[in-house]
């Protein structure tokens, strides 16, 4: 006979006239209704966090009475936005039930968005200048929380006697960031310190530059400078006469 109270595959033989056939049916215990046993571990994520839904389990109880406790699976939940702010009602669905259950997202700090001055380019010994500066508290969610002045107090690193690029750190209600700066020890002027040691050349012979040193004026002061082969211009091996050689520095 026809056994309906266990689930499963079953054999169904049917006899009429003198012939007799066999079909199967399948016996299924369906879920009748649902409810949630224990909510997930997590219902309070941050910005831009993958859904978790550890901890979370439903309980069936199916056509016969039976029940039964199921955990909840990432594939049961939909609704779930990580990049919307506030309260979301998700749905979990097992067998076309569903049960809905609330979570929170919110926002947090990011980072420290550090937007340079107008000037980032200095003379030696210039001070620094934070005109156009600003710094601003960016959410996770690209939103800017608070955006104010670069002012002395948040800066650190510039040195204004130290030629070169410089990396000015930028510190504000304990974020930190930072932008780059250049110092540059601008040439003022050049003069004849010592002429070269050997004036008179006969035909052919290569310009030596030994002894030969300039007077270099720069913004953080004089320097003697030796004159090298690359500096000097317009000397002619081949041309006999006076000739005036021309020294080239930073230029």
């Amino acid at each position: 006979g026809f056994d309906s109270s266990t689930e499963g595959v079953k054999k169904i033989k049917v006899t009429y006239s003198g012939f007799t056939k066999e079909f199967g049916i399948t016996v299924q215990d369906l879920a009748s209704s649902m409810i949630i046993k224990t909510l997930p571990d997590k219902l309070d994520y941050l910005y831009g966090e993958p859904l978790d839904v550890s901890g979370g389990t439903i309980e069936i109880t199916k056509e016969s009475g039976a029940k039964e406790v199921i955990n909840i699976t990432k594939s049961m939940v939909t609704g779930y936005n990580p990049n919307k702010l506030g309260s979301q009602v998700l749905t979990i669905t097992y067998e076309q039930l569903t049960k809905q259950y609330t979570i929170t997202v919110t926002d947090y700090i990011k980072k420290l968005q550090v937007t340079a001055p107008n000037k980032t380019t200095y003379e030696y010994g210039e001070s620094l200048d934070l005109e156009g500066g600003k710094v601003s508290i960016i959410m996770a969610s690209g939103a800017v929380k608070e955006s104010v002045d670069l002012a002395a107090y948040m800066v650190s690193g510039y040195d204004a006697t130290k030629a070169g690029s410089q990396t000015i750190k930028v510190k504000y209600k304990d974020l930190e960031g930072s932008f780059l700066v250049k110092v540059i020890d601008k040439v003022k002027g050049i003069s004849m310190n010592t002429e070269p040691d050997k004036t008179i050349y006969k035909k052919g012979e290569n310009l030596d530059v030994s002894g030969a040193t300039i007077i270099v004026s720069k913004s953080s002061g004089k320097y003697v400078i030796p004159v090298t082969q690359s500096m000097v211009s317009g000397y002619n091996p081949q041309n006999l006469g006076t000739q005036v050689i021309t020294v080239t520095y930073e230029g």
